[in-house]
């Protein structure tokens, strides 16, 4: 299933943008940082097509806070996938917040970030590593997952 997620993901053209550093070139790479442990991985299904539609992950654990990451997996992202993967974060239970960093360059992430529950906070000059060795800004995300902050 991770080396299907993989090939979704360059098929879609998004492999480099959700992995810009250039550290993850392979399925094989993708499947072992996946299944890495720190790395917890939720994918939604589309249970007709029998195929994962949306993948999201939680890592950088650290007392009651974890950094997201997203990414949609062929088709037509639907705003609500992002939304439901928070949703499914906060009834855990396990974190107070939960950050993101995601470079200038990718509105599309944004757009999930934000559909999310994700609110930014602001932008950090030259934050993202790319995989040429350039930089490029870094946009900072967090979504409470207080009740009373919702």
């Amino acid at each position: 299933m991770l080396h299907a997620a993989w090939n979704q993901l360059v098929l879609d053209g998004n492999a480099g943008r959700v992995f810009y550093d250039g550290n993850i070139k392979t399925a094989e790479q993708f499947a072992e940082y996946l299944k890495a442990p720190g790395n917890y991985p939720v994918f939604v299904m589309d249970a007709k097509n029998r195929k994962a539609v949306f993948l999201a992950w939680l890592n950088g654990m650290a007392a009651n806070t974890a950094f997201a990451h997203f990414t949609g997996l062929g088709g037509k992202y639907k705003p609500e996938l992002s939304s439901m993967v928070a949703d499914y974060w906060e009834k855990m239970n396990l974190f107070t917040v939960l950050l993101g960093v995601l470079p200038v360059f990718n509105a599309n992430a944004l757009k999930v970030a934000t559909y999310g529950g994700f609110k930014i906070l602001g932008t950090v000059p030259g934050l993202c590593l790319r995989a040429d060795g350039s930089t490029a800004d870094g946009i900072i995300v967090y979504r409470s997952m207080k009740k009373e902050d919702l």
